[in-house]
């Protein structure tokens, strides 16, 4: 067992430093007493309305749409992406976004139980508006590091370049 920054030496057998194995308890204290009282950037921020995703959902798909057709990617997969909720329905909006072809659609409720293959993308519609107006704000790929994402698959597959192409989806 090595601990970060340590270093195995295959000819001699032996590790740079004794293992030390990590201290939960700390771990723990350090989440409750300091990381608890922390806010993400993007909770600060108003939420978005429709009227204020709809041109961001647009524009991100017009260029998803280039970076699509410029690495050849066409599938049947549909991907959701949830935008908050019509506020006077209560039902919760979505960006019906086509990966082979077809124009965006928003719509009341996401994919059916019998829909097509699909990928539901789910997020904090602050941290959403970010990511929509561009890299500069937020990022696809960092909130999904950052397990901001819910992702719902169906069927439950991961399509690589599916991903690799949501990353283009802003503004």
């Amino acid at each position: 067992m090595l601990n970060s920054g340590t270093e195995f030496d295959l000819s001699s057998g032996k590790g740079s430093a004794t293992y030390v194995p990590t201290d939960l308890a700390a771990k723990r204290a350090y989440r409750d007493q300091v990381l608890v009282g922390r806010r993400y950037t993007f909770e600060d921020d108003e939420l978005p309305s429709q009227d204020d995703l709809e041109p961001l959902l647009q524009a991100a798909f017009a260029r998803l749409t280039r970076k699509r057709l410029e690495v050849g990617f066409s599938k049947h997969t549909v991907t959701y992406v949830a935008c908050g909720d019509d506020y006077f329905a209560r039902v919760p909006m979505f960006a019906r976004v086509p990966m082979n072809g077809g124009e965006l659609k928003i719509q009341r409720g996401g994919p059916t139980e019998d829909a097509e293959p699909c990928v539901t993308f789910a997020t904090d519609p602050r941290l959403l508006a970010r990511i929509l107006k561009g890299p500069r704000f937020a990022h696809w790929n960092n909130a999904e590091i950052g397990s901001h994402i819910r992702f719902d698959r169906r069927p439950d597959n991961f399509d690589r370049a599916l991903y690799h192409c949501m990353n283009f989806f802003h503004a």
